[in-house]
């Protein structure tokens, strides 16, 4: 499929010179090197103090924030300011067709503005001029400028004016600017088509997953036709409709026991132990990433502990619908729940994929939104109503979503490999056109 977007014939220029910068080596010969600074008119934005509510609200100038520039043109923004903040800070505003790039935080974001805005202090933005094709550069500055920046100690980016100013750039003639823009353009729109297509592809294997796991939780296995050959019945329960009749109703307080006692990680018995968090799980998938010890996460408040084969449910944002099993005794974070299971009634592999089915996830989503602190509390929890098949029939369902989620997890495996190589691919051609390796023209 990549082979498809390749340049059908990689031209090289007749001549190349020293570029004098390392990165790049050599590029065509009549092309020029110079500092931002001497090629372009550029302007920083502005921030109002964040406290002052006559900067912002009932604002309705366009003030464009780093969060806005997801796409290569932008005509709104999030956050708007007020005639107050401009006629107090007397910001410049920034012509239709700026290139508009972000140097703070998220370095080298780009776009081009739709409308005259304005822009906060993160972006510095490039004015459209006679003899400047800013598409070309829209390829060129996220690659260029940001080779010019500097690291702090946390190893991020962090560009300031100086270093803008003097980034160096190549700058093909006008014309050769507009080839390479429009040939970008037409390839690159040809990438990202392909990417977006797989990447919708991961979201409807995603929506599989959880079709599996609502469909086998709730009515069972069906035959290798699709249908199910048990009798159904009217569960009586608000959140079901029809349960296979075999199955019983039970609350959720005779399936497990919620472990309560916080206990103090600093103590030394507890500092060695495992401390799972909600930020340790996957999202929707009950995959446990990684666990590190209390004292490795320099825990300090409240945790509750956990037994090998527990249940661990987030009770904190609930869309998240974060649970595991924990393969280990620990500890858990007081933002979740561990479950002690009841084996004589439940299997807790059952009850995980119970807890991320969509049923219980609207409920516990519903139950956070009634408390000031959003999360769902334990007597929520121990009064929702599963149903129950006999622990054999448990078993032979959580086997068969395990197998159904590892065929899915293989073609989602192969798809995310292509993505990542697609937008390797659409990297480096943007790299090798920009510095004059591959001719266009």
């Amino acid at each position: 499929m990549i082979n498809k977007l390749r340049v059908k014939t990689l031209n090289k220029y007749d001549k190349y010179k020293d570029s004098g910068i390392e990165w790049i080596g050599e590029i065509p010969e009549h092309w020029e090197v110079n500092k931002l600074k001497y090629q372009f008119e550029f302007i920083i934005g502005f921030t109002p103090p964040s406290g002052n509510s006559l900067y912002y609200e009932g604002g309705d100038k366009i003030w464009v924030n780093i969060s806005d520039m997801n796409n290569k043109y932008i005509s709104d923004s999030e956050k708007k300011i007020t005639d107050e903040a401009i006629s107090r800070f007397k910001p410049r505003l920034l012509p239709i067709g700026s290139l508009l790039y972000s140097f703070k935080l998220s370095v080298g974001k780009v776009a081009f503005n739709k409308k005259e805005l304005f822009t906060n202090e993160a972006i510095f933005s490039i004015l459209p001029a006679e003899n400047i094709n800013l598409n070309f550069y829209y390829y060129s500055l996220p690659i260029q400028v940001i080779k010019n920046a500097n690291k702090n100690s946390y190893g991020a980016l962090i560009l300031n004016k100086e270093l803008i100013k003097n980034a160096t750039l190549l700058i093909p003639p006008e014309q050769e600017q507009t080839a390479i823009a429009n040939f970008l353009d037409k390839k690159i729109a040809g990438i990202d088509e392909l990417i977006a297509k797989k990447e919708k592809l991961l979201e409807l294997y995603e929506e599989e997953k959880a079709a599996i796991i609502n469909q086998a939780v709730t009515k069972g296995l069906p035959n290798k036709n699709g249908e199910y050959s048990v009798l159904f019945e009217n569960s009586g329960v608000e959140w079901f409709d029809k349960i296979p009749k075999h199955w019983k109703v039970l609350k959720l307080k005779y399936c497990f026991k919620i472990r309560s006692g916080q206990v103090d990680p600093k103590l030394d018995i507890n500092k060695i132990k495992p401390l799972i968090a909600p930020n340790h799980i996957e999202s929707k998938s009950g995959k446990l990433l990684h666990i590190q010890t209390a004292a490795e996460q320099g825990a300090d408040s409240g945790k509750y502990i956990i037994k090998k084969d527990d249940v661990i449910y987030s009770k904190i944002r609930p869309e998240l619908c974060k649970a595991c099993i924990s393969p280990v005794d620990g500890l858990c974070s007081a933002d979740m729940y561990a479950l002690d299971i009841n084996k004589n009634v439940v299997n807790n592999l059952f009850i995980l994929y119970f807890l991320l089915s969509d049923i219980f996830t609207l409920f516990a989503i519903n139950e956070s939104m009634r408390v000031a602190m959003p999360k769902i509390n334990r007597d929520a929890i121990n009064d929702f109503s599963i149903a129950l098949p006999p622990l054999i029939e448990q078993i032979q369902i959580v086997r068969y979503i395990e197998t159904e989620i590892a065929r899915i997890d293989k073609k989602m495996y192969k798809t995310k490999k292509l993505v990542e190589l697609l937008k390797e691919y659409k990297t480096t051609l943007i790299s090798e056109v920009i510095t004059g390796k591959i001719k266009v023209i």
